[in-house]
């Protein structure tokens, strides 16, 4: 049985997020690749992304046209934003450090697993050097996972874009507070999805 959704914000109508949506022109396009059957998931963050950025692309799948992708954007500074040990600069949380550049950013929106898959499918995704945030703070407590600086895909593009100079990306996390709230509700006490 499908729920009724917003017309705006595509989130079920008990949940809808309108009054709390921003927008943010993002001066760095921001590419997801996100794993099948994520997009329906109730508590999707990429979902808040996709209304408030005005540069943003979704690509749904496991394997993509990396090469393609980098190509459409005339990208001669890509990073991809995923923990790694090798071509990796470490983002760590300080409100005053300088501004990180890059003229695109790649993020895997998907389960640890799925996000790996999608890691080791695309060998190109392999050579394109990555960020690591560390030390940031996270909201997302609703979700389990028992890997350290976890936190959701908005979360991290949030924190990376106030990095690289659209200070007001920040501004994000304010409506994703909201849904994860409002998903609280609706939850057993002490329960996480």
């Amino acid at each position: 049985m499908s729920r009724s959704k917003c017309l705006q914000c595509d989130f079920i109508i008990s949940r809808c997020l309108c009054d709390s949506l921003v927008k943010i022109e993002n001066h760095i396009p921001i590419v997801i690749l996100q794993a099948p059957a994520e997009s329906k998931h109730v508590i999707n963050s990429v979902n808040i992304l996709k209304n408030c950025l005005t540069n943003i692309k979704i690509i749904e799948g496991y394997e993509f046209q990396v090469e393609s992708i980098l190509e459409s954007y005339k990208s001669k500074k890509p990073f991809m934003v995923y923990p790694s040990f090798e071509n990796e600069i470490e983002i760590i949380f300080q409100t005053d450090s300088p501004p990180f550049m890059c003229d695109l950013l790649i993020f895997i929106d998907g389960t640890w697993d799925k996000s790996k898959r999608i890691y080791l499918s695309n060998p190109k995704l392999q050579t394109i050097p990555k960020i690591h945030l560390k030390n940031f703070p996270t909201l997302y407590e609703l979700r389990k996972t028992n890997f350290e600086n976890s936190m959701s895909t908005l979360e991290s593009v949030a924190y990376t874009l106030s990095a690289c100079h659209d200070k007001e990306a920040i501004e994000l996390l304010k409506p994703f507070k909201v849904m994860l709230e409002r998903q609280a509700k609706f939850l057993p006490k002490g329960k996480t999805t």
